[in-house]
Parts: C-alpha cells; sequence; structure tokens
C-alpha cells in the first residue's frame, strides 16, 4: 500500500462542490442556564474556523502531498473573505464565484469539560440551485482547470452547486461527460436527493444511511457492529447500478468501509480508529484520500480499490481522532500502514 502513497505527491486534483465554513465555539457548561433551565449554558472558551465542505476535501488533498484546486460558491460577506483567506492561506487554487447568497456556515457549540460533546448545530445558509450565466460561467472555468487533471471529486452537500431543494443542473453530468471522453477518473461523495446528476461517474461513494437512501434496501447487525453478511453486497451492487458507477465505496461510521469494484468484487475494511473522537469531515478525508489513489494508479491499470480503500480507511482513524474539521499528513497515515 506504500507505494500507492509515494506515488502522490504532486498529483493534480479539482475538486468541485459546495464549500462552507466550520466554525466551533467551545466551552464549559458547569451550570443550568437561568433564563431556560433545559438549555446549556456554555461560559465560551475558545472560538476558531476551519474549512469545510468541498474545500476541506481539497486541503486534505494538499495535506496528502497533492496539487488542488477549489470550485464553489461563496457569498459577498464577512465568512465568504475568511473562507478565501484560508483556502489561499493553504495553498489552493481558488475559484469561488458569488451570486448574491449567504456563504454557508455551520456553527457547532463543544462542552469540552469532559469528554468534548457537541451540543448544538447552528446553520447559516441561503440554499439554492446555481442556474443561468453564473452555472455557464463555472462549467467554463472548470473545463478549463480538469484540461490536465489527474482526477476530478465532484463533493455535493446539496447546498445548490450541483443540486437543490430536489432541483439539479447540467453541472455534474458536464464534468462527468468531459472527463470520461479523456479518460480523467471523477470521484463523486454525494447526497441521494441528487444522484441523477452524476449518472456514469468513476466511482461512487455515500455513507450508509445515504446507500440505504438510494436503494430502498436495510443491513444487518451482529452484537451492535455490521454484519459482514448483512446484505452489504447486495447494497453496494444496488448502488452501482443506480448510479452507473464502475465503482463504489460506502462509509460506515464506525464499523468501516465497504468496497466493490467493476467485476463485483466485495470488501470490507474494518475501522482502525483507536478512540472516535469528532466525526467532522472523515467523509471529506476519505475521499481525497481515494482521489490521490486514482490519480497515481488509475490510468495505468494498477488500481486495486480495495487496498485504495484500506489505505483510506486508516486516514479517517486518524481524523475522528481529532477535533473539529481534521486533515491528516502523509508521516502520520504512514505510521498506522503495516510495513
Amino acid at each position: 500500500m506504500r507505494d500507492y502513497i509515494s506515488a502522490w505527491k504532486g498529483k493534480k486534483v479539482v475538486v468541485v462542490g459546495d464549500i462552507m465554513l466550520d466554525r466551533f465555539a467551545e466551552g464549559v457548561s458547569s451550570r443550568k442556564n437561568p433564563e431556560a433551565p433545559a438549555a446549556h449554558l456554555l461560559f465560551g472558551t475558545n472560538i476558531y474556523d476551519c474549512v469545510g465542505g468541498a474545500a476541506n476535501v481539497a486541503l486534505n488533498v494538499k495535506a496528502l502531498g497533492g496539487k488542488a484546486s477549489i470550485h464553489g460558491i461563496i457569498g459577498e460577506d464577512i465568512d465568504g473573505g475568511l473562507l478565501r483567506d484560508h483556502c489561499i492561506g493553504n495553498d489552493l487554487d481558488f475559484y469561488a464565484y458569488a451570486d448574491g447568497r449567504k456563504t454557508t456556515t455551520k456553527i457547532r457549540f463543544v462542552e469540552t469539560s469532559l469528554h468534548p460533546t457537541q451540543i448544538l448545530r447552528y446553520d447559516l445558509e441561503e440554499t439554492k440551485l446555481l442556474v443561468g450565466d453564473e452555472l455557464e460561467n463555472m462549467i467554463t472555468v472548470v473545463s478549463a482547470d480538469i484540461r490536465d487533471a489527474d482526477v476530478v471529486i465532484l463533493s455535493d452537500y446539496a447546498k445548490g452547486v450541483f443540486g437543490a431543494k430536489g432541483d439539479i443542473n447540467t453541472l455534474g453530468s458536464e464534468v462527468i461527460t468531459y472527463c470520461n471522453r479523456r479518460g480523467i477518473p471523477v470521484l463523486v461523495d454525494l447526497k441521494p436527493i441528487n444522484l441523477q446528476a452524476f449518472q456514469r461517474c468513476t466511482l461512487v461513494s455515500p455513507n450508509l444511511g445515504e446507500a440505504k437512501g438510494i436503494t430502498g434496501l436495510e443491513v444487518k447487525y451482529e452484537g451492535g457492529r455490521l454484519a459482514e453478511n448483512g446484505n452489504l453486497q447486495r447494497l453496494c451492487k444496488a448502488v452501482k447500478r443506480r448510479a452507473k458507477s464502475k465503482y463504489v465505496v460506502v462509509t460506515c461510521g464506525g464499523d468501516g468501509i465497504i468496497s466493490m469494484d467493476p467485476n463485483a468484487q466485495f470488501d470490507f475494511s474494518h475501522t482502525r480508529a483507536e478512540q472516535l473522537f469528532d466525526v467532522t469531515g472523515a467523509g471529506d478525508t476519505v475521499i481525497a484520500t481515494l482521489a490521490l489513489s486514482f490519480a497515481a494508479k488509475y490510468k495505468s491499470g494498477d488500481l486495486n480499490i480495495h487496498e485504495a480503500t484500506k489505505i483510506a480507511n486508516a486516514a479517517a482513524g486518524i481524523v475522528v481522532g481529532n477535533k473539529g474539521t481534521s486533515t491528516v499528513s502523509v508521516e502520520d497515515l504512514e505510521a498506522v500502514l503495516p510495513k
């Protein structure tokens, strides 16, 4: 697996999707709120911002040695400026399109006195579909950027870049068609409501809840853990069929990741996390790690999706042991992989 990682350096990954700002407000709750006894009273100790959504995917690519560009939508507001500054400050090629909406910002309130616990999330967003001149402009700029890309990631949070409130635009299909003609792999992390926007992608990577939503299938558990024979292969086949994709990877939280290749060969990579601290951004780390493996091995025909998934699972195991929206370094990843 280490030969994958050594081939990641300098690979160009273009990320297109819903970008957002993740804000964390930490504090200690030592007594009840006198104004509302059922609510927490949080004495603030720290507030900090991280890039989130598709921007966090790009940041993970950069942290793992790749060259990343990010395309998305921000508002002409303070949070949009902060998001832009974070991305540019981390050496991401940043292409943002302002169309009058608010910058999507997720504010998480975290109680830190014992084990850090998120007690509330407050979302500021204005969800509307990218259309018209703004859509055509994004298609033009993205198409120019992916001409020399090694891999493309479409990161969909249903905030409007690809789809919103049940409506979709042509951005996803345009990018996939362009890349398929040129042999550039396209990996998609999607919301089920927008599945039709991503038909014939190279790989689709929903989480387990999203995969069940796409297929209508249920899975089995044994002793509180996901059962390997609990309908998982059927689930992967159904997702693959619905998306018309070559590969499927389904993230299953603390249970690990399941994968299926074009020949319907299946594998279950169990989680490597020693401590589940914060799952924020773990899916971003998975898709970023997978993309770099595709960039390194796909065109040569040497890609083994199950090995690539094991590497991605190891990376996710590191991220969930950290607080907030986090990235992984090559050094940290190599330290947990088999020698």
